[in-house]
């Protein structure tokens, strides 16, 4: 297995630079045989990346996800935790980072995350702290 970063990723999702596009969608398609680890922290990148520099809607962020855990070869370790992170995401408070480390700290048996943002507060998981 070899492993993508976002620089690949967003290339092949967003297609803006067609050299590089084109060359990020080969490598994916000639990986996929022998897999392709997509980290959590890249996905985590992916999603600031596509809303920050790119504009996209939460909504379009949500889909290149799940199009990336949905393709033949991608390996996303622990992607359960994932796809509740998504869930959640795309439910529409926080960002994918927030609701990713909700779920990996439940998975490790801690709970609430304790946080001041206040989009946040009252959300299932997470505890402003006193």
């Amino acid at each position: 297995m070899i492993a993508a970063d976002t620089s690949v990723l967003v290339r092949a999702l967003v297609g803006d630079h067609p050299e590089q596009s084109a060359a990020a969608r080969k490598w994916i398609s000639s990986h996929q045989v022998t897999g392709i680890v997509v980290d959590h922290i890249v996905l985590v990148e992916l999603a600031w990346v596509l809303r920050a520099r790119y504009r996209q809607p939460r909504s379009e962020i949500a889909r290149a996800i799940e199009l990336l855990l949905a393709t033949n070869g991608v390996v996303i370790p622990e992607d359960e935790l994932v796809r509740a992170a998504l869930a959640a995401y795309k439910a529409g408070r926080g960002d994918l980072a927030d609701h990713l480390i909700r779920e990996r700290t439940r998975a490790l048996g801690f709970a609430p995350v304790a946080t001041f943002d206040e989009t946040l507060v009252g959300v299932r998981g997470f505890a402003k702290p006193r």
